[in-house]
C-alpha cells in the first residue's frame, strides 16, 4: 500500500512541477521579452523562457508523470 501511495504523490509532484512552470512562462515572456504588437512576444533562443517552455513540455509529458510515480513509490517502499 505505501507504494501506491508513493505513486500518487509522485503523481501529484510532477502535475505540481507543470503547472508552475506553465503559470511561470507568460510572466517570463513579457518581464524578458520584447512585445510586439501582432507578433507575440521574441525572446532569446535558448534563454530563460525558451527553457522553462521546453521544461513545462516535458513535464507535461505521461513519461514524466510515470517517472514521478515510481520514484514515488521507489522513495516510499525505501524509507520502509
Amino acid at each position: 500500500m505505501e507504494s501506491v501511495k508513493g505513486s500518487v504523490i509522485g503523481i501529484t509532484t510532477a502535475f505540481g512541477i507543470n503547472n508552475a512552470l506553465t503559470s511561470i512562462i507568460p510572466y517570463a515572456m513579457s518581464t524578458l521579452g520584447t512585445v510586439v504588437s501582432g507578433v507575440g512576444t521574441l525572446h532569446t533562443a535558448g534563454g530563460i523562457t525558451a527553457t522553462l517552455q521546453t521544461i513545462a513540455a516535458t513535464t507535461a509529458s505521461g513519461t514524466f508523470l510515470g517517472l514521478g510515480a515510481v520514484a514515488g513509490a521507489c522513495i516510499m517502499l525505501l524509507k520502509k
